[in-house]
């Protein structure tokens, strides 16, 4: 887990501003005042200030983001990767995310274990093809998707 001071504050403010302008809100001040926090908060947060963890998630709504998105961006991971989060989209959440460190592999026995925990609450047998390496906002990481839910393209 990443300590507080290792946080990229910078990087987050540059992917809130991006994506407020993606949203086409015109300025800081209605954005604040759409998550109920203080303007100047709002001003911090997008010059990649710290700011309070309630506030976060404020902005993380605004954004149209899941909560754990900027966190993730904190700790490193790609802002455009963050899209992966953003509420709204439709595909099926995924099963289970599990990071992978750079260099490490994911034993037969790790996806063994996973499709046993499946196979014991469903009646679909989970298949290698169920599980890939996708890009995340923590990062690369093994992705174990539903097989039985219906992903809208």
């Amino acid at each position: 887990m990443a300590e507080a001071d290792d946080y990229d504050w910078e990087v987050l403010g540059q992917a809130i501003h991006v994506r407020r302008r993606e949203l086409s809100i015109p300025s800081q001040a209605v954005a604040a005042e759409q998550a109920g926090v203080h303007p100047n908060t709002w001003n911090r947060a997008e010059r990649g200030l710290s700011i309070g963890d309630s506030s976060l998630h404020a902005i993380a709504e605004v954004l149209q983001w899941d909560p754990g998105t900027p966190l993730a961006i904190l700790r490193g991971a790609d802002p455009a990767a963050a899209g992966a989060l953003r509420s709204g989209d439709t595909r099926t959440p995924p099963l289970a995310v599990i990071p992978l460190s750079t260099g490490l592999e994911i034993s037969a026995a790790i996806l063994g274990a996973l499709a046993d925990a499946w196979e014991s609450t469903h009646d679909h047998t989970l298949r290698t093809g169920d599980m890939s390496t996708e890009p995340t906002p923590w990062g690369p990481a093994i992705v174990v998707r539903d097989p039985t839910a219906a992903d809208d393209p």
